[in-house]
């Protein structure tokens, strides 16, 4: 799911929302989007994921090189 979100604010510039979330740790040093999708302008995006007994992985994506957004 979380590829999926990168690739689609790569392609569209929205970032779904945290479902569920409405309050955010104030320590957080990190932009949490809650209540509704956020705009954003990135080139490029890293998704982590982790699982039990340190089956972890990380994924960075950008688009292809003279890719087109429409």
């Amino acid at each position: 799911m979380g590829v999926i979100a990168a690739v689609t604010a790569l392609i569209e510039g929205v970032f779904p929302n945290v479902a569920g979330t409405s309050d955010v740790d104030p320590e957080a040093d990190f932009r949490v989007v809650t209540g509704q999708p956020a705009d954003v302008d990135v080139s490029c995006l890293q998704v982590n994921a982790f699982g039990f007994g340190g089956q972890d992985s990380s994924l960075a994506l950008r688009p292809a090189t003279g890719a087109s957004s429409s």
